[in-house]
């Protein structure tokens, strides 16, 4: 019988995306993490919630949250999922997306938004297999 376990990993945690930055220089990055079978955070695949909340002043362009993987530990980048937010002031954004197993590396970047801050937020629920 095999036992399947969902563990959750915070990538980020309300991190505030300033105004103005880029994909080449994101306002919010997690870093790389590491997902293989002999590091602390070792899932076989999973569910990467990804949220972008804006501030009661709204962007003057919609932000881009982005999950990242690599087989290398960042040597080499490969973009997976994109998600957008809007412009509208307050607003959450949210979505789920499910990581391959065979995925080493992962991290989340946010950026593209203007005028205003907004905070962007992912939590990877991994999963383990015993």
């Amino acid at each position: 019988m095999t036992t399947v376990t969902k563990t959750p990993v915070t990538y980020l945690a309300a991190v505030s995306g300033a105004a103005g930055s880029s994909k080449a220089s994101p306002g919010a990055n997690s870093g790389w993490i590491d997902t293989g079978s002999n590091s602390a955070n070792a899932a076989d695949g999973g569910d990467m919630g990804l949220s972008i909340t804006n501030g009661s002043s709204a962007p003057g362009v919609a932000p881009t949250i982005l999950l990242q993987w690599s087989p290398d530990n960042g040597a080499t980048v490969y973009d997976y999922q994109a998600f957008g937010g809007d412009t509208i002031a307050s607003s959450i954004n949210t979505t789920t997306v499910w990581v391959d197993p065979g995925m080493r590396y992962l991290r989340v970047i946010g950026y593209g938004n203007t005028t205003n801050a907004v905070t962007f937020g992912a939590t990877f629920s991994g999963v383990t297999r015993a």
